[in-house]
Parts: structure tokens; sequence; C-alpha cells
């Protein structure tokens, strides 16, 4: 699965309303970016690295808000920076 094809699946993800929903939908959500995060990880040569979770934390927080393409590009500026 490629980082385009996870990007598509979050966009898919709907909130309908309701307690239950919401639950739902954050389940699906949480699935959809730990799948986003193994994959923009790899794609950056950091899947190994010691520091790995701490660079995505560190992307995610600068770019969650404007969507995972942005996150992505986080995580590749920094890979930059620690190579």
């Amino acid at each position: 699965m490629t980082l385009d094809d996870i990007e598509r699946e979050s966009r898919e993800i709907k909130l309908d309303g309701g307690p239950y929903q919401m639950k739902h939908y954050r389940e699906n959500m949480r699935e959809v970016n730990e799948k986003y995060k193994i994959q923009s990880l790899l794609a950056n040569e950091l899947s190994d690295h010691p520091k790995a979770d701490a660079i995505w934390e560190f992307a995610w927080e600068e770019g969650h808000s404007y969507g995972l393409h942005e996150v992505n590009q986080w995580v590749g500026k920094l890979a930059e920076l620690i190579r």
C-alpha cells in the first residue's frame, strides 16, 4: 500500500455523528495513521532509526492539521537533517 493509497483511505473515513460513530471514526483514523507512519518512515529510510518515533511525533505535531501529506513532508525534511 502506498502513501497515496493511505491518504485516500483517510479521506474516505466519515463521521456520521453520535458517540458510537465517534469511537468508530477514531479507531479507523488511528489505524490509518499508524499505517501511514510505517510507510512514511520506510519511504524516508527511517524505520530502523533509533529516533524514528520522536521524528514521527515532531512531524505529526507540525503537519497533521494540514493533512498526512504534510506530515510526510516533515518526516522527509527531518530525514535529510539526520543523514
